[in-house]
C-alpha cells in the first residue's frame, strides 16, 4: 500500500487478513493511528510504515502484534516513543527510526522497554547525548546504529549496559578523540566490538583521523 496517498486508517481496515506477514504502507501522509487498527493481524512479521507523518502514537498500537519481528518508523517526525509501546511484542527483533530528527531521545528515563530487540537504528535523530538510562532496558542489543549524529563522546556505562553489543556504528559524529574516549576504545577492542568507519573531530590534531572497527571487529587507532 506504498504511495497510495493514504490519510487515515479505519478499524476494521484489515479483518480477515490473519495469514498476512508482511504490510507495507511506505510514502503516505498518515499522521495517527488508532490503537486496534492492527488488532488481528495475528500472523504479521513485518510492518513498514517508513516515511509517513506520524507523530506519536498510543502505547497499544502494536499490542496483539505476538509474531512482529521487524517495525520500520524511519522518516517520520516522530517527536515521543512510550518506551511500553514495544513491550506486548516477544519477537520483536528490529527497529529502524533513523531520520526522525525531532524525536526527543532521554538520557534521564528508558527509550523504550524491549526483552527480544537485537538491532536498533537512531540514526539521523539529532542526538547529542546518551546516558546508560536511555539503553537499560533493551539489553538483548547486539547492533545499535547512532551514526550522524552530533555525539561528542561516549559514555562506557552505555556499554557496560549492552552486554551482547558486537556493532556500534559510531561513523558521522564529531567525536572529541580525549581520554574519555580512549577509554571507551579499549573496551571496544577488548570485546572485538565493530564500529564501522570512525573519524576523530577534535583535539585539532586528530581531527581526521580514523578510529574504526577492522574486518573481525577489533577496534585500531591510525595515525
Amino acid at each position: 500500500m506504498d504511495r497510495c496517498g493514504l490519510r487515515t486508517i479505519e478499524l476494521g481496515a484489515f479483518n480477515g487478513f490473519t495469514e498476512l506477514r508482511r504490510l507495507s504502507m511506505q510514502n503516505n501522509k498518515i499522521s495517527e493511528i488508532t490503537p486496534g487498527t492492527f488488532h488481528n493481524l495475528n500472523s504479521l512479521e513485518v510492518l513498514d510504515l517508513n516515511k509517513k507523518k506520524l507523530e506519536h502514537w498510543d502505547s497499544a498500537v502494536f499490542s496483539g502484534l505476538v509474531n512482529l519481528e521487524g517495525i520500520d518508523l524511519s522518516g517520520n517526525n516522530l517527536q515521543y516513543l512510550h518506551p511500553d509501546a514495544f513491550v506486548g511484542l516477544p519477537n520483536l527483533h528490529i527497529l529502524y527510526l533513523p531520520n526522525n530528527p525531532t524525536l526527543h531521545i532521554p538520557t534521564d528515563r528508558n527509550l523504550i522497554h524491549s526483552h527480544s530487540l537485537t538491532l536498533l537504528s537512531l540514526r539521523r535523530c539529532n542526538i547529542s547525548s546518551l546516558s546508560a538510562e536511555t539503553f537499560a532496558n533493551v539489553s538483548a542489543l547486539k547492533l545499535l546504529e547512532l551514526g550522524d549524529n552530533h555525539l561528542r563522546t561516549v559514555d562506557i556505562n552505555i556499554l557496560r549496559a549492552l552486554p551482547k553489543l558486537s556493532v556500534l556504528w559510531l561513523y558521522g559524529n564529531p567525536l572529541q578523540c580525549d581520554c574519555q574516549l580512549q577509554e571507551v576504545w579499549r573496551w571496544y577492542k577488548d570485546r572485538n566490538i565493530w564500529t564501522g568507519d570512525v573519524k576523530c573531530d577534535t583535539p585539532s590534531e586528530r581531527k581526521g583521523k580514523r578510529w574504526w572497527g577492522g574486518v573481525k571487529g577489533i577496534a585500531v587507532l591510525r595515525g
